[in-house]
């Protein structure tokens, strides 16, 4: 166990060329100024398959003279995989305005954590030092096995739920229970499969097929699809509220938080469906069957029929 020390005249740049490392057990100590070039610092981390790792972070306030009183610091975590792509993010949940973070590794290698502050009141200069505390506790030591960095992954011959995460351009299935699924960077496509799952695209334009089961889906970044081409029965699905019923839609949640987590577009069943957009431009295939297409809001609607 070790103390790293951010050096004055080597600030811990923000991005995966950072010169500062740790490990679990270890603790960094950090500062940010809010100057130019000084608003948010990464420290790369070794992290191991199938170790669940909590991630803190305490941060004091800096007076004008450049001491430290006794007000907290308003930090904000966020956790990186080896590409840069973001696999989480905390603000104020431990402690008042510290955060934390705790995330199973699903595979070994190199992440980032990085630290940064609340900006958007004017009136605050929320500068100071901060200290980065990270545990582990290996809670899967098969993951190896069945959690995989690899661009195609299927976790059917498990019967335990699994969490996948891969950046690239990459092939994720569930199995037949209650999965996690994360696409990161790249052109993904998310099978959940069976069980109540979460599918998360993340960056770029990927498909979800969340399959029988109460899943929510989450876009991303990118020109996101829903595809519900495999469904026993018509679903009905309306984007901009997020809803969805019928076949294998129900009890689906489509998260529409702002335009960087929306899904885009949606791919109906072969049966009778309706299918409503959102704010964005949508493109709505309604497939085989007496269909119902609403573009919702935005601007314009590619309409879509028959076997796509």
């Amino acid at each position: 166990m070790a103390t790293v020390k951010e050096m004055m005249m080597q600030d811990a740049v923000a991005n995966a060329g950072t010169a500062y490392m740790m490990s679990a057990g270890d603790t960094f100590e950090g500062t940010i100024t809010n100057t130019a070039g000084d608003t948010e610092d990464w420290i790369g981390i070794e992290m191991e398959a199938g170790t669940k790792y909590t991630i803190s972070v305490e941060g004091t306030l800096a007076e004008s003279g450049g001491t430290m009183d006794d007000g907290a610091m308003d930090t904000i975590l966020t956790l990186f995989d080896s590409k840069g792509g973001m696999i989480n993010m905390n603000d104020d949940t431990k402690d008042g305005l510290n955060s934390e973070l705790e995330f199973t590794a699903p595979v070994s290698g190199t992440y980032y954590i990085s630290v940064s502050t609340y900006r958007s009141n004017p009136n605050l200069d929320n500068s100071g030092m901060y200290t980065v505390s990270v545990t582990g506790v290996m809670v899967d030591p098969t993951a190896r096995e069945k959690k995989t960095g690899t661009e195609r992954v299927d976790a059917d011959d498990t019967t335990d739920p699994v969490t996948l995460y891969a950046s690239g351009n990459d092939k994720l299935k569930g199995g037949d229970v209650n999965d996690e699924i994360s696409g990161l960077s790249g052109d993904d496509t998310l099978y959940g499969k069976g069980g109540d799952d979460i599918l998360d695209g993340g960056d770029d334009n990927d498909l979800l097929v969340g399959g029988p089961g109460a899943d929510t889906l989450k876009g991303g970044e990118g020109q996101d699809t829903i595809d519900y081409s495999s469904s026993p029965d018509g679903v009905t699905i309306h984007l901009g509220d997020g809803t969805a019923r019928g076949g294998d839609a129900e009890g689906d949640t489509i998260v529409d938080r702002g335009n960087a987590d929306r899904i885009e577009h949606v791919r109906g069943s072969m049966y009778n469906d309706m299918l409503t957009g959102n704010s964005r431009d949508n493109s709505l295939w309604g497939r085989a069957g007496d269909d119902d297409l609403d573009g919702g809001p935005a601007r314009r609607l590619p309409v879509r029929r028959g076997r796509q």
